[in-house]
């Protein structure tokens, strides 16, 4: 992602008052090789935007390891454990040397 569109996205974020976190994602030890072919392009005032999977940001927040983003995996399990791809979020884990129980 250029400066140029970080500027759009952050005056679209300022112009229309959004007060939500925007993380962004430049590289994590060990995260799924494949996190940028599995994410969700998102137009957002003209900037496409790649979005993480709930999976992969479960993964992600797990191999950070600190209490918010620990947290913020419980609440995604939570409220998508249904919807989640298991198989998917399982192998993840054991390859990143991780567990589910962390969060459950």
């Amino acid at each position: 992602m250029n400066k140029n569109i970080l500027k759009r996205l952050f005056t679209v974020f300022r112009a229309f008052n959004i007060s939500h976190t925007l993380e962004l994602l430049l590289g994590i030890k060990k995260m799924p090789a494949d996190i940028y072919l599995r994410s969700e392009k998102v137009d957002l005032m003209g900037v496409e935007i790649p979005v993480v999977s709930p999976e992969d940001l479960i993964v992600l927040k797990l191999l950070a390891g600190g209490p918010v983003d620990l947290q913020s995996a419980r609440d995604i399990y939570k409220i998508l454990k249904e919807r989640l791809d298991m198989f998917y979020l399982g192998k993840e884990l054991k390859r990143c040397k991780l567990s589910i129980e962390r969060i459950l």
